[in-house]
């Protein structure tokens, strides 16, 4: 219901899709190309004649012309419906801008329990109110500063009236009343420099999900969608963007070693991108698209066909096969490639391309926000070591919504030689390093194996085994980009990629060693280190 408000609202106000050249949270120039004039409005402005009386006149005033700061921001969250909820109850306060920085909304909320005598259908508060955001000045980057002006209410707030069994109860503009000034928010904004009030207000509704009875947050370095922060109440709005401009970008807070970015296709008209990065040797790449939802498809009715378009535009006309993905709604199978922070479920695909010796394996999680949809993945080559499997799985688990552009790309120019096992334990106070003893994972069936190290298979469990042939740590040094993800962790849902100071109060706290995979270069120091799983 409260959707259907929310369109019909931003459908009464004419809503642009073109952006200034700078990005997101940047500050425009001081020739910054001013927002264009709405159509006039006629005018019932009181003029002078030459005889001093004053008398009606129909002239039409120009717009005001705005500070460059102003026409920048109001042509970025133009297009952005915003909405103010606690995710409790049926109620909810929406609103839009236009490029004049002219806001319209509604605030309504519905009790059905609420009767009485006329009204037996029950009672719903509402407010449709308009208003203007002036007096706009950037405070730091992705955040300004404005000022709430002709705050004016289709009805009285306090009026009641009974229509057709229910009462209705007018009220002030909740959410955006009761303040002379609000902050305006920008996606790629950092959370961390937001005030708390908001972050707190938001992160409930946008950066957590329910796995197995438990609730688990994952905010955001950057926002990824435009805020409006009431100082004086200390609520929030998020928003949703509904226009031909996307804003958001979907990134990996991790970057796999040894990749080079060679392809970048940005589109400053729509937003939309193309990335890819690939490893020195060609055996894997990393693509990272964003498009333009035309048919309407969506997650969670006709998932077959919006994961084969998604994949249509990935392979660009390339031929595939063996498709299957996981349904979001698994969620409690694998919340951290379920879950996309700001954006809701993701659906995690897989498929084949290519025949014989030039088959390559492609995995990748599916998205959508707002009209926009977004892929990212990876391939690899039945020839690589590094991606397939379970490193692949995990760099995935990073992924994360952001509206720092510069972060589309995942190329990562260290170099991986070789991966080993190795059991890691307390290092000391030096995060930047740990100690490591390298061991032999031996699955089932593997004859050689076993017999250097005089196994059967009885004694494996879980069809595997841990050896070692001398127990010798070694100190090695995390390179400054190395991931870390744990399995399992305190506080998030199956994995997590931590850093490093994390990792190492993790090591200091506990009483038992960690089992982890190791990715090195030729100077042996860790380029990509996780705790692989265990039966």
């Amino acid at each position: 219901m409260k959707k259907n408000v929310f369109r019909s609202i931003a459908a009464l106000i004419a809503i642009g899709c073109s952006l200034v050249a700078c990005g997101p949270g940047e500050t425009p120039s001081e020739t910054a190309t001013e927002a264009s004039s709405l159509p006039e409005e006629e005018s019932a402005a009181k003029t002078s004649t030459d005889g001093g009386e004053e008398t009606e006149s129909t002239s039409v005033p120009e717009e005001e012309e705005l500070s460059a700061d102003a026409a920048y921001l109001f042509d970025a969250v133009r297009g952005w419906d915003f909405c103010f909820e606690s995710g409790a109850g049926a109620w909810g306060t929406y609103l839009t801008v236009d490029e004049q920085g002219r806001f319209s909304g509604q605030y309504h909320d519905s009790d059905a329990g609420d009767v009485g005598t006329g009204y037996e259908n029950g009672t719903i508060s509402l407010c449709n109110f308009t208003g203007r955001f002036t007096n706009v000045a950037r405070t730091t980057s992705g955040v300004y500063e404005a000022t709430v002006t002709d705050l004016t209410y289709e009805k009285e707030p306090g009026d009641e009236e009974i229509k057709d069994g229910v009462r209705y109860v007018y009220r002030e503009a909740y959410g955006i009343s009761g303040t002379e000034k609000v902050e305006i928010y920008l996606p790629g904004a950092k959370t961390a420099k937001l005030p708390k009030e908001y972050v707190d207000w938001i992160e409930n509704l946008r950066f957590g999900v329910s796995v197995s009875g438990q609730y688990y947050l994952n905010v955001p370095s950057e926002l990824p969608f435009c805020g409006i922060y009431n100082p004086a109440t200390k609520y929030g709005f998020a928003s949703e963007n509904v226009s031909g401009r996307n804003l958001t970008y979907l990134v990996n807070r991790a970057s796999f070693p040894g990749l080079a970015s060679i392809r970048s296709d940005f589109h400053e008209e729509d937003g939309t991108y193309f990335y890819q990065d690939m490893s020195q040797d060609g055996l894997y790449l990393v693509y990272n698209l964003c498009y333009l939802d035309e048919k309407g498809l969506n997650l969670w009715g006709g998932q077959e066909d919006f994961v084969n378009d998604c994949i249509s535009h990935l392979m660009e006309g390339q031929a595939f096969r063996d498709v299957s993905f996981l349904d979001p709604s698994d969620a409690d199978y694998a919340p951290d490639l379920s879950y996309v922070n700001g954006g809701g479920v993701s659906i995690v695909a897989s498929w084949l391309a290519g025949n014989n010796e030039d088959t390559r394996f492609y995995v990748a999680r599916l998205t959508k926000l707002g009209r926009f949809v977004y892929a990212y993945g990876y391939s690899s080559s039945e020839y690589d070591e590094l991606m397939q499997g379970e490193a692949g799985s995990f760099f995935l688990s990073s992924l994360t919504f952001s509206g720092d552009r510069d972060k589309i790309s995942s190329a990562n120019p260290g170099k991986v030689v070789k991966k080993i096992h190795a059991i890691v334990i307390n290092n000391g106070s030096d995060a930047s390093q740990i100690f490591a003893d390298e061991v032999t994972w031996i699955n089932s069936g593997d004859e050689e194996l076993m017999a250097k190290y005089h196994l059967t298979e009885e004694d494996l469990t879980d069809d595997y085994a841990i050896a070692n042939d001398v127990e010798e740590y070694k100190a090695y040094v995390l390179s400054e980009s190395c991931p870390i993800y744990v399995q399992f962790p305190e506080e998030g849902p199956f994995s997590e990629l931590q850093t490093k100071s994390a990792f190492h109060k993790k090591l200091m706290d506990a009483d038992h060693s960690y089992l982890m995979e190791l990715y090195l270069d030729e100077n042996n120091n860790v380029t990509f280190l996780y705790e692989p799983y265990r039966p």
